[in-house]
């Protein structure tokens, strides 16, 4: 998105201790933001007044920041926009309790809240009550819950990449439904239909890199006419996601562990797509999982 002349992008990233905000501040750091995590709210205002020359500011705000409240917060954005030096957007990370329970545990992380002898339950607890006066202020919730650190990228780089592209940024994934399916995809594929490496033991701990699966894989006539069937779908599709002024292209297929038909069909289809003269990112998503 093109800003005013004289604005700049500014987004404050908040939300619950393990949805993500750790990550969200390392996709804005790969954007080109300069990323400031922790900084506390009284040194905002300060920080903004020296980097003048600086593109876009991610600032990351959690229950460890210092004078981090919501009437803080409120009136450090009412400062800012005096200013109309910097576009606000604010996002707070969400999750399912449960699902934040289960990261702590298996990560055996401390919750920043979990004093000596409290559960990351209650941490949780006492988190959602410090920040539920802070949801009105929030321009953006996203809901972690069913994310993979992929899906939160795409999702991040829709909404707040801040480099103009002029040509449509495509990315293909392959995914094992077994790990479920990515969310925000706009085309997913499923290619369970072809002939299964994986029963073949001598096959079985290689990937769709490997030339002996693409082989394999080969020999499918099937495989060979959805190809091409493929290419004339895309061919036909490309040049109107592009004119629709889509920034951003995510194009998944999946097989049932993601490790063989689903990856040699990306780098296929990949290697098509390229030979149209578009950019193409590769995601293999569930590769490395020892089934396939």
């Amino acid at each position: 998105m093109i800003l005013p002349f004289n604005q700049k992008r500014l987004v404050f990233v908040s939300g619950m201790s393990g949805a993500g905000i750790s990550t969200s501040l390392g996709v804005f750091r790969d954007m080109g933001y300069d990323v400031f995590d922790n900084l506390p709210l009284f040194l905002v205002a300060d920080l903004l007044s020296k980097t003048a020359d600086t593109k876009a500011i991610a600032i990351g705000l959690d229950s460890k920041t210092k004078g981090y409240s919501a009437e803080a917060f409120e009136s450090l954005i009412a400062q800012i926009r005096q200013g109309k030096k910097h576009r606000i957007d604010a996002i707070f990370l969400d999750c399912d309790d449960n699902v934040i329970e289960r990261r702590y545990v298996q990560t055996k992380r401390r919750h920043p809240l979990a004093e000596k002898d409290h559960s990351v339950r209650e941490a949780i607890m006492t988190e959602r009550r410090l920040t539920e006066k802070l949801m009105p202020l929030m321009d953006n919730r996203i809901d972690t819950t069913q994310y993979s650190v992929y899906d939160l990228r795409n999702v991040l780089e829709r909404q707040y990449d801040i480099e103009e592209r002029r040509d449509i940024q495509i990315t293909l994934m392959s995914f094992g439904y077994k790990f479920g399916m990515p969310n925000h995809a706009d085309r997913v594929e499923d290619v369970r239909f072809l002939n299964n490496p994986y029963w073949e033991e001598s096959l079985r701990d290689l990937s769709g890199l490997d030339l002996k699966i693409q082989q394999y894989i080969d020999k499918d006539k099937n495989f060979s006419r959805y190809i091409k069937k493929s290419k004339d779908l895309l061919k036909f599709l490309l040049p109107l996601y592009k004119a629709e002024g889509k920034n951003h292209l995510l194009l998944a297929f999946g097989c049932t562990g993601g490790r063989h038909r689903s990856v040699y069909t990306v780098e296929t289809i990949a290697h098509y797509i390229r030979s149209l003269g578009y950019t193409v990112a590769i995601q293999h998503r569930d590769k490395d999982h020892n089934n396939g």
